[in-house]
């Protein structure tokens, strides 16, 4: 348990899944009270009504959500949270990249790696 954002007062415990659709699963059925997944898994649990979003974990509002708060509206301004993917290959595979370079890639993994590794350290996370 942890409180997250640092310095709130809110504590927070991860419970590790074996993918999205174990936590959603059990986000409907009410074994936990909350889960952080991508918009994708839950949207028809959020048309049906049987979800809530609370806030999306980027910066800025989404388009595929526009009536969900941001975090920062929801008053984490500081949090950023955000999933990404990204297809990895030995160098020699020729593709041409959608959505950015090679190196506009590297960058965001090696920034998001030190933005992760300053919260583990801040927050004395260690693995089980």
């Amino acid at each position: 348990m942890v409180a997250y954002p640092p310095g709130s007062d809110t504590d927070v415990m991860a419970r590790p899944y074996k993918g999205v659709a174990p936590s959603v699963t059990d986000v409907v059925a009410g074994h936990i009270p909350v889960a952080l997944v991508t918009i994708g898994p839950v949207r028809q649990y959020l048309k049906a009504g049987k979800l809530t979003a609370i806030a999306v974990a980027d910066p800025d509002r989404t388009p595929f959500l526009p009536n969900v708060p941001s975090i920062a509206e929801s008053g984490f301004p500081d949090v950023r949270l955000c999933a990404w993917n990204a297809f990895f290959a030995l160098a020699a595979w020729s593709a041409v990249p959608a959505g950015g370079s090679p190196a506009k890639l590297g960058a965001r993994v090696a920034a998001d790696y030190r933005q992760l590794g300053r919260l583990i350290d801040e927050l004395k996370i260690q693995a089980d």
